[in-house]
């Protein structure tokens, strides 16, 4: 493999314009809410090299609303993998639907996942379990 790709999520101030109070809004806040932040929020979840922590893709969208999420950004963001990659996850980020459209670009994956998730034995071989079903 060529690449190592590890993600990452933040927020971002926006210039407070109507263009970007709009599609990002105010961390869950009216634009007129008098407590709001002075400047809009933009989440920006990105792919970056693990060693260099240079950024190799990224996407961005609102703070606050439906499909604000990291969850959502981030599978933006599968789909423009590449196959030499290996994608190394979070494990707020597993689910099996995001495993399928990530592994389907063809680059590695490298997933944490919830310390509690039981993984079903599939068959049993001279080695032990086996839990993957590729």
């Amino acid at each position: 493999m060529t690449g190592r790709a590890g993600d990452s999520e933040f927020e971002r101030d926006a210039p407070d314009t109507p263009e970007n109070a709009a599609p990002s809004g105010f961390a869950g806040m009216a634009a007129d809410d008098p407590g709001r932040p002075a400047y809009p929020k933009v989440r920006v979840v990105t792919v970056s090299e693990c060693a260099s922590h240079a950024v190799a893709d990224a996407a961005m969208g609102a703070v606050a609303g439906k499909g604000a999420g990291e969850q959502s950004l981030a599978l933006e963001l599968y789909r423009r993998l590449e196959d030499d990659r290996l994608l190394v996850a979070d494990r707020n980020f597993f689910n099996w639907a995001d495993w399928c459209t990530a592994a389907d670009t063809g680059a590695r994956l490298l997933w944490r996942v919830k310390a509690d998730l039981t993984l079903p034995v599939l068959a049993c071989c001279p080695m032990g379990p086996i839990h993957r079903c590729w």
